[in-house]
């Protein structure tokens, strides 16, 4: 049937509540284990890392901000996206419910609640 050792319990599943994981996604100084910030300072003192979503009918995407005390839900736990033109792998789909948009962000950035 196969080797299902592999399996985390704690792995983020579609319906999951989610939100930013302060180690992997903000300075000591900030309340995490970064020594250096992931973006910028600003965001990083503003407890902000940005994500993006597709906007369909300008074959582009925007960047909007994803803050570390808000809730998410995640759509597609595993999930890839073509930005830039390029393909990007490891990513999470989620919902932000203030804008309604579906947001592509880092797996590794989220935490489950």
């Amino acid at each position: 049937m196969g080797n299902f050792k592999h399996l985390d319990r704690s792995q983020i599943r579609k319906g999951d509540l989610v939100r930013l994981s302060d180690s992997m996604c903000f300075t000591k100084k900030n309340g995490g284990k970064l020594d250096i910030p992931l973006t910028s300072i600003a965001n990083d003192e503003e407890g902000i890392v940005d994500g993006f979503y597709r906007v369909e009918m300008l074959e582009s995407e925007r960047y909007i901000p994803i803050y570390r005390d808000r809730i998410y839900m995640i759509l597609k736990p595993k999930t890839t996206a073509v930005k830039n033109f390029r393909k990007v792998t490891c990513l999470s789909l989620i919902l932000d419910t203030h804008s309604g948009n579906k947001v592509y962000i880092r797996r590794d950035l989220l935490e489950k609640i």
